[in-house]
């Protein structure tokens, strides 16, 4: 009865703000069975002056749903919204998402509390879905109408940028806004069956076997993902262009304009790539569903990370005669780089004076002057991937988190960018895609059957100040579980491809091969290996990425043409510290 009265009380606040905020009377408003999730909400909050919210424990869960309708109620119009209707379902729900970003965006100078509480639900909300268009592409047209940041990690085609530009310039007038939606959905159409016509007329020209019945019930779960053979067919077609050897034609194999042109792997007989590599089946997920790529505060509280930052900083304090070391050595590496660079003589510039003797003696004299050259290294990014894996657990992982502290602080203050990255599954023995495979009929050779967790420690563009926090998570029990390196590289890979600094440096830490129980008893058991075989010989040879395998305990070698291995987890930094150096 008291919790009744209470959310009676919350319910008769709301609307009273709500009436104040939209100047209207004569709203009701209605505690619904919605999805709390602000990605399913659009202007069907709104029927008139009903308000349809979803029913809530406290006013903290519910406020953003009720910010939202005040949005549609002031600069919503149902009318023209709805003479914009010949849409598929998936570009009605964009058009739909994009109408909302408008609506938000006309309160960014009346009402920042409503900005603040929305943006605060689109955070929460983001979770593990960067990778669907209606969600990202109109948080991106939301920031750029607030000009600030709202989530960190959305990577988008740059191609988009400039639709984005004009559509935050046309918010103020809904028919206009609607009509730039439109055309912007119509171009996504037309790229959409522009990739649908060229895979397949890549079908037609590549002999494929047969698929058996079990082989065809995999294709079909697989091609309503993106398959990662889709994915490295995006990741390397802006690498090579119109690229084809004369012993591809015997092999059957060939790149063409828009990238590798994987479909021709499908079937049982072993395929040859043009290095002379072979894979006996292509690679295959399962589902990517339950896929995650994550900030570590969005898996833990933050006074639970904090903790385990604390606890983390007590562990690098036992080893403090290393850090001081390493850090000390690595700060003269960079600065003998940086004198080098600047010490240098040269016909024009500034004096040196330490040749005016020279001069004196001998006016007509070369080389007295000297020049403040940029240093390459200025111009470069570096991202550090760390095996999260059940193995690492102990030593190895306070040693990694040890020398990627030690590297993105000193790094910093030489204004080279980082990125700290790791990667795990969400689940052991694989999660939910393992429970859907099953649940299916588990057919053969399903692929990857797993849930992948990739974890965002830190961004290029963020402060190792404000980050270091993130590096706690690496000593939550339990977080550490298994590990799909291919996977993990391609997203690393497409992430530093997004990046505009000239020098891109990958440094894989790892322990030994790709394990994932659940994979491997359901298929051949080498297909994570080849899988890693491939990618890794893909980054090398066709983009401009620096990578190098650091192995912990094992010899990475057979994987990476640039690698080192290291027997003890304490000679981490030194391995690492010099080889960036070596690379810098």
């Amino acid at each position: 009865m008291i919790k009744n009265l209470e959310n009676q009380n919350i319910s008769d606040k709301i609307l009273a703000t709500l009436k104040a905020v939209c100047k209207q009377d004569n709203i009701t408003l209605d505690f619904l069975e919605i999805e709390n999730d602000f990605f399913s909400w659009n202007q069907n909050l709104i029927s008139g002056n009903k308000v349809a919210v979803p029913k809530f424990d406290n006013i903290k869960k519910s406020r953003a749903a009720v910010d939202l309708a005040a949005c549609y109620l002031l600069f919503h119009d149902s009318k023209i919204h709805d003479e914009f209707s010949d849409f598929s379902e998936y570009e009605k729900k964009l058009f739909d998402a994009f109408e909302k970003i408008r609506v938000i965006g006309n309160v960014k100078n009346s009402y920042r509390g409503i900005i603040k509480n929305i943006s605060y639900k689109i955070a929460q909300d983001t979770q593990g879905r960067f990778a669907e268009d209606a969600v990202a592409l109109p948080i991106l047209l939301l920031e750029e109408i607030l000009q600030e940041k709202i989530v960190d990690e959305i990577n988008v085609d740059k191609k988009f940028a400039p639709y984005l530009k004009k559509f935050a310039k046309k918010i103020a007038n809904q028919k206009d806004f609607a009509l730039e939606t439109k055309g912007f959905i119509e171009f996504l159409r037309k790229e959409k069956e522009a990739e649908q016509n060229s895979a397949k007329s890549s079908q037609k020209n590549s002999p494929q076997d047969e698929l058996s019945e079990n082989d065809q019930k995999n294709e079909d779960v697989n091609f309503n993902e993106e398959s990662p053979e889709r994915q490295l067919q995006q990741a390397f077609g802006e690498e090579e262009k119109s690229v084809k050897k004369p012993e591809d034609e015997n092999q059957n194999v060939k790149l063409e304009d828009d990238g590798l042109n994987l479909s021709q792997l499908k079937g049982s007989a072993p395929n040859v790539y043009e290095d002379k590599i072979e894979f006996k089946k292509s690679y295959k997920v399962f589902t990517n569903k339950f896929d995650e790529i994550i900030l570590p505060q969005k898996l833990i509280e933050k006074k639970e990370l904090e903790l385990l930052r604390y606890s983390l900083e007590l562990r690098i304090n036992k080893l403090a005669a290393i850090s001081k070391r390493l850090t000390i050595k690595l700060k003269k590496k960079l600065l003998s780089k940086k004198k080098s660079i600047i010490t240098q003589s040269y016909d024009d510039g500034v004096l040196d004076r330490k040749r005016l003797t020279q001069l004196v003696i001998d006016p007509f004299s070369d080389n007295f002057c000297i020049k403040e050259l940029h240093s390459e290294y200025n111009n470069t990014i570096v991202t550090l991937l760390l095996d999260n894996s059940g193995s690492m657990r102990g030593q190895p992982i306070v040693m990694s988190a040890l020398a990627c502290e030690i590297i993105a602080r000193m790094l910093e203050k030489f204004a080279i960018k980082t990125e700290i990255l790791g990667f795990t599954t969400s689940d052991w023995k694989g999660g939910r895609a393992r429970k859907m495979w099953e649940s299916q009929g588990r057919s053969a050779n399903p692929g990857r059957l797993s849930d992948l967790r990739h974890i965002i420690y830190k961004s290029a563009n963020s402060s190792f100040k404000k980050a270091k926090v993130n590096l706690g998570l690496m000593l939550k029990e339990g977080m550490l579980k298994e590990n799909i390196d291919g996977e993990a590289l391609l997203w690393a890979k497409s992430r530093l491809m997004q990046r505009d600094e000239k020098r891109k440096i990958l440094l894989v830490i790892s322990d030994g091969t790709p394990i994932d129980d659940s994979t491997n008893s359901a298929n051949e058991q080498e297909i994570l290996t080849d899988h890693l075989h491939h990618v890794i010989h893909l980054i090398e040879k066709h983009t401009k990425i620096e990578i190098v395998g650091v192995g912990i305990g094992h010899q990475v070698d057979n994987f990476y043409r640039n690698s080192i291995s290291i027997r003890k987890a304490e000679d981490l930094g030194d391995v690492m510290i010099e080889k960036i150096t070596t690379l810098i």
